[in-house]
């Protein structure tokens, strides 16, 4: 039999969770308005003149003299992949100037990969509370209509054994057929 302490009881859970909820959205909006401003810092602090990050051109200069190194070139081929590295050189020169830019820039993008990775964190736990949440209420609903159910079922035998209680205790009696000839001569008239 499910009694009104068990409902209470759910409802207490369920306002628990809510409270959880509450606190974890708070935490999700705090997350986002911290990667929106992000977002805007390093929009704002990366070069509009499209100069490359300092480490990307020493990574392409360093892949190139590698794929000469360990490659068979013939000499027009050899001879632009130079060219080609020394132009990368003048690039690095020009952009190491911005090296600290970059720097921060890359700091930028680790943080705000950091707080992506912790929205996410969020968002999962916001999706268990929210499934836990709606466990409770459907357990609520299940247990309120049982209990409702229950409610009637206790009024109609209570309303028997009420019955039952104010009649008066009838004793025992016999009748003959004279008693039911004089019964229906009644009825008749």
């Amino acid at each position: 039999m499910i009694s009104m302490e068990d409902i209470k009881a759910l409802k207490e859970e369920m306002e628990n969770k809510t409270k959880q909820k509450i606190e974890i959205l708070k935490e999700l909006r705090k997350v986002n308005l911290q990667i929106k401003k992000l977002r805007e810092e390093l929009q704002r602090k990366t070069p509009s003149d499209k100069k490359a990050d300092p480490d990307l051109i020493a990574k392409k200069i360093e892949k190139l003299e590698f794929y000469i190194s360990t490659s068979a070139f013939t000499a027009a081929q050899e001879k632009e992949a130079i060219k080609k590295i020394e132009q990368l050189k003048k690039e690095l020169e020009e952009n190491m100037k911005n090296k600290e830019e970059w720097e921060a820039i890359k700091k930028l993008k680790a943080e705000l990969k950091e707080q992506i990775s912790r929205k996410n964190e969020i968002k999962k736990k916001l999706g268990n509370i929210i499934g836990e949440l709606d466990e409770i209420y459907k357990k609520i609903i299940a247990y309120s209509s049982k209990a409702k159910v229950q409610k009637k079922q206790a009024k109609k035998e209570g309303k028997k054994e009420e019955k039952f209680r104010t009649q008066p205790q009838k004793e025992e009696a016999y009748l003959t057929l004279e008693d039911i000839v004089k019964m229906s001569q009644k009825e008749q008239k």
